[in-house]
C-alpha cells in the first residue's frame, strides 16, 4: 500500500508539472528561450535514453475462475473464486529499458523503445466455501516489449532547466508463460496438489500516452522523469482439461491489462 501510495504521489506530480509548463508562455523573456535555440532540441539531433522504474499494472476485466478440489465419485465437486487482481498474485513489477529517438524539427521527435519488465510471486489463498483451505502460487511474471512512438517538446521553463514533453506510442508486447502450483488442505489435514500450466506465452497489441519532464543538467546530457498509461492484450489463461492432474483448474479471463510506468533515466543527445 505505501508502494501504491508514493508511485501516485509521483505520478501527481509529474502531470502537475507538465500542466504548469504547459501554461508557462506568460513568462519573462529572458527565462524563456524558444526550444530550437537548445543543441539538444535542434532538427537532425538524435539521442538515447537508459530508464528504469516502477510499473504498477491491473486486470481491467476478471473473471470468475473454477477449481475442481475433491473428486467425488466419477464426477468433481468444483467451488469458483474470482481471478486474483495482478497485486495480489505479484509485488509491485519493476521495469528497464532503452530508447533511440530522432528530432525532426525544433517540437517533434519521433522513438523507439525497448522495455524488459519482471515482477516476483507471492502466494495466493483461494475462497473454497468449504472447510479445506487452497493457495496457487504462480511463476515469476516476465515481460518484453517493443514501441514506436512520437513525442512534442514544450519550449523550456525556469530559466531553460525543464523541458516538458507528451506522446504516444504503440508497439508489441511478450508475456513469458506462469506455472501455477495449486495445494488443497482438507479438513482432515490431507494436501492435495498439482503444478499446472497457468497462463499462455503469447504476443499482444499494446499502446498508449506518456507525459514528463526533461532536466537539462549539462551540455547535452539531461535527466528525464516520465509517467505512462499503456493498455495491452488480455494475458490468456490455459483451457480446461488439457492433460491436467487433478485438482482441474479453469482460470478466469484478465481483460485488457493496464499498467501505469513511472521511470526515471539519462538522456544523451548528440
Amino acid at each position: 500500500m505505501f508502494k501504491l501510495r508514493l508511485f501516485l504521489l509521483m505520478f501527481a506530480l509529474v502531470i502537475t508539472t507538465s500542466l504548469h509548463a504547459a501554461r508557462m508562455p506568460s513568462a519573462p523573456a529572458e527565462c524563456f528561450l524558444d526550444i530550437e535555440d537548445e543543441q539538444c532540441y535542434r532538427p537532425g539531433t538524435c539521442s538515447v535514453v537508459i530508464k528504469g522504474g516502477l510499473q504498477p499494472t491491473w486486470f481491467l476485466t476478471r473473471s470468475k475462475s473454477l477449481f475442481f478440489a475433491q473428486p467425488s465419485g466419477t464426477s468433481l465437486d468444483p467451488f469458483t473464486d474470482g481471478l486474483q487482481k495482478f497485486h495480489r498474485q505479484y509485488d509491485m513489477p519493476w521495469m528497464a529499458g532503452g530508447e533511440c529517438a530522432y528530432m525532426t524539427c525544433n517540437r517533434i521527435e519521433f522513438f523507439v523503445d525497448g522495455d524488459y519488465t519482471s515482477a516476483c510471486n507471492k502466494k495466493v489463498k483461494l475462497k473454497t466455501g468449504t472447510n479445506s483451505h487452497a493457495h496457487v502460487k504462480y511463476s515469476i511474471y516476465r515481460g518484453t516489449a517493443g514501441y514506436a512512438g512520437v513525442r512534442f517538446y514544450s519550449a523550456s521553463f525556469w530559466c531553460c532547466n525543464f523541458t516538458a514533453f507528451c506522446g504516444a506510442k504503440l508497439g508489441v508486447l511478450y508475456r513469458r508463460h506462469a506455472r501455477g502450483t495449486y495445494c488443497f488442505t482438507s479438513s482432515g489435514g490431507s494436501e492435495n496438489g498439482t503444478k499446472a500450466l497457468s497462463f499462455k506465452k503469447g504476443y499482444v497489441p499494446t499502446g498508449g500516452l506518456q507525459t514528463g519532464i526533461n532536466y537539462n543538467s549539462c551540455g547535452c546530457l539531461s535527466l528525464v522523469l516520465k509517467a505512462e498509461i499503456l493498455f495491452s492484450g488480455c494475458w490468456k489463461t490455459t483451457d480446461f482439461g488439457r492433460s491436467q492432474p487433478i485438482p482441474y483448474v479453469v482460470l478466469g479471463h484478465t481483460g485488457v491489462v493496464m499498467s501505469v510506468p513511472i521511470t526515471f533515466g539519462i538522456r544523451a543527445s548528440y
